[in-house]
């Protein structure tokens, strides 16, 4: 298993290293102390990709331990969002994180605002000289310093073009500047290219005249970034107005925001422009338009442009974008401002928390993960780094000589960066200040790592991060690749030759960088989008004894991907641990000296100390179990949960209640399922568990399928009956249900994922009446029935969701009883898959995990089987 977004059931797949997870966001104000207890992150840096029936997937590649080191699970919204990742770390989420997918890029700084999209692989370097590496270039006129969003094969950009050749741009800064006063017309326009080829799919004029305002001559009229959801895309040009267009180029609305003074606190005439981008978050669209007088943030209908609410703000100018930060189905507008950072009700407007003190002049922008919110700037009088906990109410502002509280986890009132966002990798926060130093913290302690001059130059864009690497571009054009984690080092440095203001995206294993005057695509090792083949078992044990699950995680910290056997079924057996070599080649292991009749192992960090323990679902009457790892896969007995009587086919972990605490969800069959909460510990059985009446499984999914901000379940049904999709209301109260599929259901596996590539979170279900078939969501939480995969009279034992092709798309793995299992690969749309076979068809597939077990870069798979051994397929062209 591995780590994956439940909102967006987005893929994480991460080529030389794995994915990191973090621990969710809390929902309550918790001493510092506390708040480090339960947010102790999952086992640094090393990770996975697999699930086996009845779960959602992922196929991670780690690195070996020679190899480029520290995903981010970064699935794409300002703000972090509660997920799960059904296997090894469970609590682990960042907002940190996660993307939509690998081929959407939305918003500034891409998914959730985190800068991270560790499901793909782009290079580590190239060359514009020798044309290594340079998928193409598209010039743009005009001046603007807006990054690119992306969208499938859509990239937006902004510009604005003036009427006067001299036009000036500093590219230098010399102290206190003059402002610009640009008198002449300028037209402000919106650009959507090919992704893959870079061609002008249309181009628009949003607005034509002369400037209301100056501008700063290091910024531009064009310095907002678009934000889209794969159905609008939203342009703000400051004083000259807000913007939608569907994705075709048609104006759906126009909105005037007024004249915004955006400058020097106190001086009406020195005006520097504004940069703030907006944020879009469940049909809204945020504006922030803090100015010298009228400042305010309003939210609007994405549909209409009609003003929601509007909030009067007594604020210096900030040219920080707002963030949404999700947690226990909750959201909160965070603005990063002077003089006081404030917390805002998304719905309403309503502020919900203040704290100050901070720089008089602010722009980078708040981004969560590790339970916290991170807040920083580094102009004057004070460059604070605050690390708030979300829910926290009031005014949190430390008293005089304090560092933290019970709102405030840590602070720090001097390495605050003045223009780049941090960014939150792999349990380390970056920070780059404009003079190209960068400091690296622990995230949940404040705690300093390392400091260190990346290289001379003006440091505008803000990092970010992929594949164990971040990116960090200077206002001189040169890119740098750093190696992630608590050392040093730079792996490469390239060229652009030309001036870069704007930050990266990062789409389809691709960097696209904006510079002065143009757009580049560079490319990255993807996937060729042909399909991969399976064609030689390799024996993972010489037996046949009946196993039910597989489980794939760095279960020893050394890099490379482990597995877990969960063994027998009804019958009594040892469980067992495989450490792998990094070539995968594995050592065996007994998990523990007594049998037990194991159903799923899943791996957890259920005691928030780093390392991957595991959850094991036992067969009654068999007690259920949790071990826990001493970080070098010595996994010791440390309690159980559940009840014996149970009859538990398959287990799931997420956080359901948003305390930052990995929950166990039991999937029972002939009886209702349940849900254990975790007590913070690591113990489950402190409150008895919550029961769901769904009568009978053997799958159960968690998953965020109406996009809310809390994980759902979706219990396919599997003798008989309706399956349902129960509903979170964000404190693991399930009373709603939702009704999926036929009223009559027989199903025995089922996996989510982002299966059409629009954001919103699939279902996969295979089923003994009508076989396996897709389920798309509407858009509105509804999975609708789609395409069949296969012949339906085949039984299927499991399914698992990753991109085994690297091309991008969620690729849908599935496992039979007595016939080869298939690998459909996915056309991108959810609808056209081409299959390929793997296996013999000896025996019966009970669970798989997937992941690059040798190295290669590519997922392969592990199959535990029923009456023949447990094989692994390596991946091959």
């Amino acid at each position: 298993m591995a780590c994956w977004s439940a909102r967006t059931g987005r893929i994480t797949t991460s080529s030389r290293s794995a994915a990191r997870c973090r621990s969710p966001l809390a929902t309550r104000t918790v001493s510092s102390r506390r708040w480090l207890r339960r947010c102790a992150s999952c086992r640094r840096a090393r990770q996975t990709s697999a699930q086996p029936a009845g779960g959602i997937l992922s196929a991670l590649t780690p690195s070996r331990a020679a190899a480029l080191r520290p995903f981010e699970e970064g699935r794409v919204k300002i703000g972090p969002t509660r997920r799960l990742s059904t296997l090894l770390c469970a609590v682990c989420a960042t907002a940190a994180g996660a993307g939509l997918s690998a081929q959407h890029w939305p918003q500034f700084r891409g998914s959730q605002g985190q800068g991270v999209a560790d499901e793909q692989r782009p290079p580590v370097s190239w060359d514009l000289e020798t044309g290594r590496g340079v998928l193409w270039k598209t010039p743009v006129p005009g001046l603007g310093h807006s990054s690119p969003v992306i969208w499938g094969d859509l990239l937006f950009v902004t510009s604005a073009i003036s009427s006067d050749p001299n036009s000036v741009f500093e590219k230098v800064l010399k102290g206190e500047q003059d402002f610009r006063t640009d008198k002449a017309t300028h037209q402000w326009r919106v650009y959507a290219l090919d992704r893959t080829t870079g061609r002008v799919v249309w181009d628009r004029l949003a607005y034509e005249g002369a400037p209301a305002i100056p501008r700063h001559p290091h910024n531009s009229y064009a310095s907002a970034t678009p934000v889209t959801d794969g159905r609008y895309v939203v342009v703000m040009f400051g004083s000259e107005g807000v913007y939608c267009y569907d994705l075709k180029g048609n104006l759906v609305w126009k909105k005037a925001l007024g004249v915004i003074h955006a400058g020097k606190h106190n001086n009406l005439e020195y005006t520097w422009g504004t940069a703030s981008s907006p944020v879009l978050h469940r049909g809204l669209v945020f504006v922030l338009c803090d100015s010298l007088e009228g400042g305010y943030v309003s939210a609007l209908d994405v549909t209409s442009g009609r003003e929601v609410w509007r909030t009067p703000r007594d604020a210096n100018p900030s040219w920080s974008t707002p963030a949404i930060v999700e947690t226990g189905g909750h959201a909160e507008l965070v603005i990063n401002a002077a003089p006081y950072i404030q917390g805002y009700d998304p719905a309403t407007g309503k502020e919900l928390w203040r704290l100050g003190p901070s720089s008089t002049n602010t722009t980078p922008t708040p981004i969560a993960g590790e339970g916290l919110i991170f807040v920083a700037n580094g102009y004057n009088p004070i460059k604070p780094i605050y690390a708030v906990v979300p829910g926290s109410r009031g005014d949190l502002t430390l008293k005089d000589g304090a560092t933290g509280s019970d709102a405030i986890a840590w602070s720090n009132l001097r390495d605050g960066p003045y223009m780049a966002t941090p960014l939150l990798y792999r349990g380390i926060l970056y920070v780059v200040s404009t003079r190209g130093v960068m400091t690296t913290f622990e995230p949940r302690t404040g705690r300093q790592i390392y400091q260190a001059r990346i290289a001379a130059g003006g440091y505008s864009a803000s990092p970010i991060a992929a594949d164990g690497r971040v990116y960090v571009a200077n206002e001189e054009g040169d890119i740098f690749t750093i190696r992630a984690g608590r050392e040093f080092e730079i792996l490469a440095t390239s060229a652009m030759h030309e001036t870069v203001m704007a930050t990266p995206a990062l789409a389809g294993n691709a960097v696209y960088v904006r510079t002065e005057h143009a757009v580049y695509a560079i490319g990255g090792p993807a996937g060729s989008g042909e399909p991969r083949h399976f064609p030689q078992a390799v024996k993972l044990e010489d037996t046949s004894e009946t196993s039910a699950n597989m489980s794939i995680g760095d279960l020893d910290a050394d890099g490379d991907l482990d597995l877990v056997l969960a063994k027998g079924r009804h019958w009594p057996l040892v469980d067992r641990v495989l450490l792998n070599n990094g070539s995968g080649v594995f050592v065996t292991s007994d998990l523990a000296s007594t049998a037990d009749r194991s159903y799923s192992a899943v791996l957890a960090d259920v005691d928030g100390n780093g390392t991957l323990d595991l959850v094991l679902s036992n067969d009654k009457p068999d007690e259920k179990l949790v071990y826990l790892n001493d970080g070098k896969a010595r996994f010791r007995r440390a309690g159980t949960w559940g009840s014996p009587a149970w009859a538990t086919r398959n287990a799931a972990v997420a956080d359901l209640n948003g305390d930052g605490r990995p929950d166990i969800i039991a999937a029972n069959r002939g009886g209702t399922s349940n849900v254990c909460l975790n007590d913070g510990t690591g113990r489950f059985d402190a409150t008895p568990c919550l029961v769901l009446p769904s009568e009978s499984a053997t799958s159960i999914v968690p998953g965020d399928f109406n996009k809310d901000g809390a994980i759902d379940l979706a219990v396919p049904h599997r003798d008989g009956g309706q399956s349902l999709i129960f509903l979170n209301d964000g404190k693991a109260g399930f009373g709603k249900t939702m009704a999926f599929g036929p009223a009559v259901t027989n199903a025995r596996a089922a996996a989510a994922g982002d299966v059409n590539g629009d954001g919103w979170l699939d279902l996969v279900v295979g089923d003994e009446r009508t076989g396996t078939r897709v389920y798309l969501n509407d858009g509105r939480g509804a999975l609708v029935a789609g395409v069949a995969l296969g012949d339906p009279t085949m039984a299927v034992g499991a399914i698992a969701i990753a991109d085994m092709n690297r091309d991008g798309h969620a690729d849908i793995v599935i496992g039979h009883a007595g016939a080869p299992g298939a690998v459909w690969f996915n056309a991108g749309d959810g609808r056209r898959f081409t299959d390929v076979r793997f296996g013999d068809g000896r025996g019966a597939v009970y669970g798989l995990a997937l992941g690059d077990l040798n190295g290669d870069g590519f997922p392969d798979i592990a199959a535990a089987m029923s009456d023949a051994p447990n094989v692994m397929f390596f991946s091959v062209k």
